[in-house]
């Protein structure tokens, strides 16, 4: 469903400035049509801004624009699944949703299809019975990942938690079950490593 900028302020409930500044910070997606004069939202996108439980402040600024977009498409898995906190399997969906990211085309070069992963993941989150919540938080596994793709942006000597960053934190899980799952791709994380760095490096290039 798409909204008008006057129907996403009144869905959020905010002023335009908050609006624009929510754009800014990357936490909504605005969409440019009519050669790029009108501004449309999708609810879907707002959803997931309803105030969800994210990395604490300052943390949360250290993530790229592409690492924050997985991690609300996360909650916005979540929420759909009815389940009562963002798992480490909503994290992933978040970042194969992002063919373009850092992660996708890491996952691609390693030979592995991300649509082929969706599909196999999508078999292994079970929805939940939980009522929607505006607010969700994360699983303890889930947190771990975070800190975890904090810690290898720091090792890699980046200024900022990309999705390659996110991926190389679920891939370092240990008996997770998205961990799992990509070892059943045969997933290596030192290969994977090396992928993410020529990946960023690649991105950082073109940009």
């Amino acid at each position: 469903m798409w909204l008008t900028e006057q129907e996403a302020q009144k869905y959020l409930k905010v002023s335009r400035g908050t609006l624009r500044r929510l754009e800014e910070a990357g936490k909504v997606q605005v969409y440019r049509v009519g050669g790029q004069r009108l501004r449309r939202y999708r609810k879907e996108d707002l959803d997931a801004v309803m105030e969800p439980e994210v990395p604490r402040v300052e943390l949360w600024q250290r993530f790229s624009k592409q690492a924050r977009r997985a991690i609300l498409l996360a909650h916005n898995g979540a929420r759909r699944n009815r389940v009562d906190a963002v798992d480490t399997s909503h994290l992933l969906a978040g970042l194969l949703r992002l063919r373009t990211s850092v992660a996708a085309q890491a996952l691609s070069a390693a030979g592995i299809s991300p649509k082929a992963l969706q599909n196999d993941l999508g078999e292994q989150i079970k929805p939940g019975t939980s009522e929607k919540k505006r607010k969700l938080g994360f699983s303890s596994d889930a947190q771990e990942v975070l800190r975890q793709a904090c810690a290898e942006a720091q090792e890699l000597g980046s200024s900022q938690i990309d999705t390659g960053h996110l991926l190389l934190g679920l891939a370092a899980k240990e008996g997770d079950i998205v961990c799992q799952l990509l070892a059943n791709y045969g997933v290596d994380r030192q290969n994977l490593l090396h992928l993410v760095q020529m990946k960023q490096q690649s991105f950082l290039s073109s940009g």
